[in-house]
């Protein structure tokens, strides 16, 4: 990390040119700083605020790219928005630049979207341009994944996978409930005597299945399910949700 932040400091007391920025840009976004979290987002700070004096910079689109990732690690929704402008009013056809103001103005949280925003990005993830531009695709994968290196999108994933954790746990407690009204610890041990252990929760995730609840559940809870009532009528501990 040393040699970066070395190389970093020196440029930073010169005005920003487009070599540099594109240089710099491009060390950022290496594999082996990135995973130095912390190191990396000074860094990112310090670049993307040196970069608001070069808002005017003349950077193609996929110069811009990996500058745009330094930028939005550092939250710097201010600079990525400028830059954006600056490049719509420079080639008002090239819909990224369009695509980077959303990502500013929504703070890189496409549930901020407008309406007529999630219409621009939809169209432009159809488009044949953007399907041949790998990098392109992928800055809009990961905006509307929630998936990008900055801190606020990556609460944002965590409260996503909590919100799902949670509503499966609900899922699955539902359905066990609702089968264990209709299933008796009777019938489960005759299906275990004549199909096995696992024989006897195929044959109850195929009748969970029929249930109003487990109908549009995936297959992988049902027989999670179905191998908790086989467990408790054998007496064995279930497994926790």
């Amino acid at each position: 990390m040393a040699p970066i932040d070395n190389e970093l400091r020196l440029v930073l007391q010169r005005v920003a040119a487009k070599r540099e920025i594109v240089a710099i840009a491009a060390l950022l976004s290496e594999e082996e700083v990135r995973t130095d979290h912390k190191a990396t987002g000074e860094l990112c700070w310090k670049f993307g605020n040196w970069l608001r004096k070069a808002t005017q910079t003349a950077l193609s689109v996929a110069e811009f790219h990996s500058v745009a990732d330094a930028i939005l690690r550092a939250q710097l929704y201010d600079v990525l928005g400028e830059f954006a402008v600056a490049g719509k009013r420079r080639e008002p056809n090239e819909h990224f630049w369009r695509f980077y103001e959303i990502v500013a103005r929504t703070r890189n949280d496409p549930a901020r979207m407008h309406a007529v925003e999630e219409d621009v990005i939809e169209e432009m993830g159809h488009s044949r341009a953007i399907a041949e531009d790998r990098l392109g695709r992928s800055r809009i994968d990961r905006y509307l994944d929630g998936t990008s290196d900055d801190a606020h999108s990556k609460r944002r994933a965590r409260r996503r996978e909590a919100d799902e954790e949670a509503r499966s746990v609900d899922l699955l407690e539902r359905l066990l409930g609702s089968f264990m009204d209709s299933t008796s610890p009777q019938e489960v041990k005759r299906l275990l005597k004549s199909r096995g252990q696992d024989g006897a929760v195929d044959a109850l995730a195929d009748r969970l299945e029929k249930l109003p609840l487990g109908a549009g559940a995936p297959r992988l809870i049902l027989e999670l399910v179905a191998r908790t009532v086989v467990l408790a009528a054998v007496g064995e501990k279930p497994p926790t949700f």
